[in-house]
């Protein structure tokens, strides 16, 4: 389990035109979560379905939440 402090200032750098590029976001990964790899120096073939869950749960009352 990761805990992460909510900051909704965080993330707005990236703007909200999808496909655009988002600039250098080193000065704000201190206030994300970044999971990291060594590089990966070959090929890796991926057959088959891949498939992905992502479970998020927040603790700040939200417009959403009430």
């Amino acid at each position: 389990v990761n805990i992460l402090e909510y900051r909704p200032w965080i993330g707005f750098e990236a703007g909200t035109w999808l496909g655009g590029l988002t600039g250098d976001q080193r000065p704000f990964d201190k206030d994300s979560l970044i999971y990291d790899s060594e590089q990966i120096k070959q090929a890796i073939e991926i057959i088959g379905v891949v498939n992905v869950s992502l479970q998020v749960r927040t603790l700040t009352e939200t417009k959403l939440s009430k």
